[in-house]
């Protein structure tokens, strides 16, 4: 049977894909002289949809097209989830490179089934049997959007430009530095936005991964606890997420129950914790568009003759301000996790504590072969640290 969710995912990475490229090549698109005149727009459009199905060849391969049922025979725990078109979407646009998660999904439908095997390093996601007619319908529509965006993104960014351009005549800006604004907010914030679900096919990210998640009863802790049976294929295969007040736990811990009191107490330190909004909205919301309005401001006053620099004096200053950003970021992520330590700690008792992470030290938890010496040695690191209190 042809996996049609797969090409859905395929073309609309596709899609992502020509966005970006139009964006990056509006120069190409419009001579920036006089009211903006488009250039060879049938003959670079073809180019572009060329391209875009170029760039995701390299970059994720080629579509799947055909049913694997060469399923494994193990005695795998299935767990039944309802996921919105948009969710298994994104889902699918990601991690198409992860080869322990085996994908047969036949159409976006949002009845999905997963199998995870005993020793969780393999996991099957499959439609629920019968699959009904008006999912192929959903699919085959994605499809043609995603068709419709490679085609005519080009056409949209010369438009678009074009609207820029007389917003910024209105001001008293010349309509010229119009190509500029959209070149830094295709490298700035599509980059950002795009590149998880385009152009990084080797993993997964948690949030669209959360969507397949199953709550289990709860008697004991304050927050709704979810099983997600792919966090054990997330980069860096975490014990456990907080989000939205809702703790998500790996199934690699959730019958253990010392290391799962400690890893939801962990949890719930983050929920609780009073900087957690503040913390959430600086990565995805604040900082992209923060730097996007200063380099719009800097490229400004280099467009109109009011600063001068050299390219290597940009690079530098370009290179400063990421290493500097990126040390702030891993100073408030550790006093972040730190933080959560403590109210983990405060929550359960250092004596439970000490016993959760010798588990994870020593214990026979599955953890995946290349996050065990990590996972055991912060372990180790934690109980001398408690011991000494």
């Amino acid at each position: 049977m042809i996996l049609l969710a797969e090409v859905a995912a395929w073309v609309m990475r596709a899609a992502l894909v020509s966005i970006y490229l139009s964006a990056l090549s509006i120069n190409v698109l419009v001579i920036p002289l006089g009211n903006g005149i488009i250039h060879n727009y049938v003959s670079l459009d073809i180019l572009f949809i060329l391209c875009s199905f170029f760039v995701n060849v390299i970059i994720s391969g080629k579509p799947k097209f055909i049913l694997n049922d060469d399923i494994k025979k193990n005695r795998e725990k299935e767990y039944y989830f309802f996921l919105s078109l948009f969710h298994l979407l994104l889902f699918l646009l990601q991690g198409i490179k992860v080869k322990e998660i085996e994908r047969n999904i036949v159409v976006l439908s949002d009845r999905i089934k997963v199998k995870l095997c005993p020793d969780h390093s393999y996991l099957r996601i499959d439609n629920v049997e019968p699959i009904k007619k008006i999912d192929f319908v959903k699919t085959i529509i994605v499809i043609l959007i995603a068709l419709a965006i490679i085609i005519t993104s080009p056409f949209l960014f010369i438009k678009l430009n074009s609207y820029i351009s007389k917003i910024l005549e209105i001001i008293g800006i010349s309509k010229k530095f119009s190509c500029n604004i959209i070149l830094i907010f295709g490298i700035e914030i599509l980059s950002f936005y795009f590149s998880p679900y385009s152009l990084s096919p080797w993993w997964y990210r948690a949030l669209p991964a959360i969507s397949f998640s199953k709550k289990i009863k709860n008697f004991l802790y304050d927050f709704e606890i979810y099983e997600c049976p792919i966090m054990p294929f997330l980069q860096n295969c975490p014990l456990g997420l907080a989000y939205k007040e809702r703790i998500y736990i790996n199934p690699l811990i959730s019958e253990n129950n010392t290391v799962l009191k400690y890893v939801v107490a962990h949890e719930e330190g983050h929920i609780r914790a009073k900087y957690n909004n503040i913390m959430y909205l600086l990565s995805p919301i604040i900082f992209p568009w923060l730097a996007f309005f200063v380099t719009v401001g800097i490229e400004y006053l280099h467009f109109m003759n009011k600063l001068r620099y050299t390219f290597w004096l940009i690079m530098l200053i370009a290179a400063s301000s990421i290493s500097l950003i990126f040390l702030i970021f891993i100073k408030i992520r550790q006093i972040y996790e730190e933080r959560a330590e403590e109210f983990a700690i405060r929550k359960i008792g250092i004596d439970s504590a000490i016993k959760a992470l010798q588990e994870l030290a020593y214990g026979d938890i599955m953890l995946p072969e290349k996050y065990k010496y990590r996972y055991r040695t912060q372990a180790i690191k934690l109980i001398e640290r408690l011991k000494q209190k």
